[in-house]
């Protein structure tokens, strides 16, 4: 990955720790503007990936639907969120995630659990451990 997706990824973080996001307004740096068919789904392959590493990590959560938390939530989203039906925008703007405690409790023992971290620059000790988190597999209890 690089420094500034990796860069996206924190500030994305830390908006979802101070506020719920939705997949539609994930990673909005990424391929910004106005945008055609091809940057788009280059966008939407992007933020699905970044919500598939995060919720495996442990990074977020989606309040409204905790089976996604289960072993093999990673799957149900991407489906979801990839599903080419009539409902697929419903989806993208209806799904909201948010930090996890673990995640505010990294946030806050780093000075990043606040709006001004927000508009801050990357914190490379912060990205090091978010990198860690999402790069490996964890069972959750259900």
């Amino acid at each position: 990955m690089n420094k500034e997706l990796l860069a996206i990824y924190q500030r994305d973080l830390i908006y979802a720790s101070l506020d719920d996001l939705s997949p539609a307004s994930s990673l909005k740096e990424v391929v910004g503007g106005k945008s055609d068919d091809e940057r788009f789904e280059q966008r939407c392959g992007e933020v699905v990936n970044f919500l598939c590493l995060s919720l495996r990590g442990g990074l977020i959560h989606f309040p409204d639907h905790p089976e996604l938390s289960l072993p093999g939530g990673e799957g149900m989203l991407r489906r979801l969120l990839e599903d080419e039906n009539d409902d697929l925008s419903v989806s993208w703007y209806t799904l909201y995630f948010e930090g996890t405690a673990e995640l505010r409790v990294a946030l806050a023992s780093f000075g990043l659990l606040s709006w001004a971290a927000w508009n801050g620059g990357a914190h490379q000790r912060f990205i090091r451990w978010m990198v860690s988190r999402m790069s490996v597999r964890r069972v959750r209890e259900g």
